[in-house]
């Protein structure tokens, strides 16, 4: 649920100010968008990722789909919050923004 979230709003397929009260329907905990981007983009979703078959789907999504969430909610924490902090601290993150301040240096 938290992956379709984050490609959800990523398409333009659903606002973000819905996202957090659905979550919370599909999960029963207090989930919002920035949590569903902190968890896509942390360890345990990218090792159940990893072990997924390759022709895994479920409905309309499918593996790389998934591999496509991670992706962009690394990017959006990497990113981070105004104030310029990071919004995650797990490894994929990290290494996307240090990739990000490298291609940042290398085009100044």
């Amino acid at each position: 649920m938290a992956a379709k979230a984050v490609l959800s709003l990523y398409a333009g397929t659903v606002e973000e100010k819905d996202i957090g009260p659905q979550l919370r329907r599909a999960t029963g905990l207090q989930w919002s968008f920035l949590t569903a981007l902190q968890y896509v983009s942390g360890q345990e979703a990218i090792r159940a990722l990893g072990d997924l078959p390759d022709d895994w789907s479920d409905g309309d999504l499918t593996k790389a789909d998934l591999g496509k969430a991670v992706m962009i909610a690394a990017g959006a924490c990497a990113a981070g919050a105004p104030s310029g902090s990071p919004l995650s601290g797990g490894h994929l993150v990290s290494a996307v923004r240090k990739a990000m301040a490298q291609d940042t240096e290398s085009t100044a």
